[in-house]
């Protein structure tokens, strides 16, 4: 900016000129960030006070749409006496499932590739590549169009930090809207595109397998009362735990009627945990609250890679010691593998007793079951009634206090062990397929593949002995010939979590509880 005085002449009035410069020297110290900071979880009830909820209250819609943003429960101010409560909520889900897809038509038989990934993120929480530029451009359009929620932009602008979070009113529109389609084959689709992290195809696979059974137990459990009454399914009303577990291929699958009888698992979306105190029977209370199953970081090392809640009857209210958990472990390949106790339950003194039975799953997706399975032995638990020892059954003989682990393992990704359609089957062998340099040789022969290998692409115990003439003991995988579930026991190592102080990643379970009540 520039000014100057100057005279005219001879009685006359000085004149002041200002010359204003159209262009600034460019500052990015003084862009201002998009402010991202919205409100959320802050209905009036909250904090939910631990003991007061049932099961049956759980699933209706007005109590999912308290959490998350105020969106939906805002809308049900004006009504909360009840008039015409069931036609807003209609239309509330009606809106919800339209806001996902960015499309007025809920009902056709394909949607947009976005709204597809949309669907599967919500369920299963998808784990993007990192570096992806489409990625990134994807983020922005779902931000823009397809409720996801930017949690944080810096300073630089270059890209948007967003995600999923935990909104059951969000969770079950999506669940409504999925069930129509088989989103195996998306999966394939994004995975093949580049816009998937490759490291966590499995577990993502295994989180598509655990949704769809729970939407198949759902359905199985809903499907003739929301027939005669013309209503729709609610997948947020949970299902028994038996008929999640039960074998859809066998008429009348063995289960563990004795421990979890009266047991129920609820869960339409996951979300990830911060530290090892989201996979406690604590924490489990919140996670079945909203419906959600906890989903363990990388950085956490080994140990339980999905925790689903259970309350183990579904009469009680919802509290601690109501509350169980299914545990599960993701293996791409039957590799060995061992990790510490887990701090699950709470601790408790001597005299007073805590046998609540938990579960666990190893899910090995990546292989076969083996040629001959153990056998299922009926043993005496330590509640004292007698449980079939299905699945794997352990206690511990020496210390009858231990909680009764009930164990499964999962061999392959068929309609024999998960009930997906045949349909879907080739889908997940492509999506499971090892990225190794020698699985994907164009030329499978035993000769080709040797002539690979002896070329070097990497280092392996087979090498030393090739050019030393150093004996090697042979290493052979077990034969498995079909996919199964394994009944029977295993080493206790294959379960639990170690107990380990992590940096904070992910997003972290909001609990939402009072514990004064």
């Amino acid at each position: 900016m520039q000014s100057s005085l100057s005279w005219s002449g001879p009685g006359k009035s000085p004149v002041f000129t200002i010359f204003v410069s159209t262009q600034l020297p460019p500052s990015a110290k003084f862009l201002q960030a998009p402010i991202t900071e919205t409100a959320f979880d802050c209905h009036p009830s909250f904090p939910l006070r631990i003991g007061k909820w049932r099961l049956n209250q759980l699933g209706e819609l007005h109590f999912l749409a308290r959490f998350g943003r105020p969106l939906f429960w805002t809308m049900l101010a004006w009504d909360e006496e009840g008039t015409g409560l069931e036609v807003l909520l209609r239309d509330m889900m009606g809106l919800a499932r339209m806001k996902l897809i960015f499309d007025n038509d809920i009902y056709k038989r394909e949607h947009s590739h976005t709204a597809m990934l949309v669907l599967l993120d919500v369920l299963i929480m998808i784990d993007y590549e990192p570096m992806g530029k489409l990625v990134r451009e994807l983020e922005v359009e779902m931000v823009a169009s397809h409720m996801k929620t930017a949690f944080s932009i810096p300073q630089h602008g270059r890209y948007v930090i967003s995600g999923y979070p935990s909104e059951p009113f969000l969770a079950e529109a999506a669940t409504r809207q999925d069930s129509y389609f088989g989103m195996a084959r998306f999966l394939m689709q994004y995975l093949d595109a580049g816009l998937i992290d490759h490291s966590r195809k499995t577990e993502m696979v295994v989180r598509l397998l655990l949704s769809g059974a729970y939407m198949g137990a759902v359905i199985a459990e809903q499907a003739d009362e929301a027939n005669n009454q013309h209503t729709d399914i609610n997948f947020s009303k949970g299902c028994s735990l038996l008929g999640f577990l039960k074998p859809y291929n066998v008429a009348s699958g063995f289960t563990l009627e004795s421990a979890f009888e009266r047991a129920v698992v609820r869960f339409t979306h996951f979300t990830k945990a911060a530290d090892c105190s989201a996979i406690t029977t604590r924490s489990m209370v919140a996670s079945f609250l909203r419906g959600l199953a906890v989903v363990r970081p990388q950085n956490l090392g080994a140990g339980i890679d999905i925790a689903i809640p259970i309350l183990l009857d579904k009469d009680r209210k919802i509290s601690e010691p109501s509350m169980s958990g299914l545990l599960i472990r993701v293996q791409l390949r039957d590799q060995p593998g061992g990790v510490d106790e887990m701090g699950f339950f709470p601790q408790v003194s001597a005299a007073r007793q805590d046998m609540r039975p938990y579960m666990t799953l190893v899910a090995k997706v990546g292989v076969e079951a083996p040629r001959q399975s153990p056998d299922v032995n009926a043993t005496k638990s330590s509640m004292g009634s007698s449980v079939p020892n299905v699945s794997g059954v352990e206690e511990d003989k020496e210390d009858e206090k231990d909680h009764p682990r009930y164990s499964i393992r999962a061999y392959g990704c068929t309609h024999a062990t998960w009930n997906i359609n045949v349909y879907d089957s080739s889908y997940y062998t492509h999506i499971l397929a090892t990225d190794d340099l020698l699985a994907n040789h164009p030329r499978q022969d035993a000769t080709s593949l040797d002539l690979v290998h002896q070329m070097l692409p990497f280092w392996d115990s087979k090498h030393p002995a090739r050019v030393l003439g150093v004996e090697q003991h042979q290493v052979c995988d077990d034969v498995r010939p079909r996919a199964a579930v394994e009944v029977g026991s295993y080493e206790a190592s294959m379960v639990g979590l170690e107990a380990e102080k992590s940096s904070t990643s992910g997003q972290e379970v909001s609990m939402m509880v009072d514990e004064s009540a």
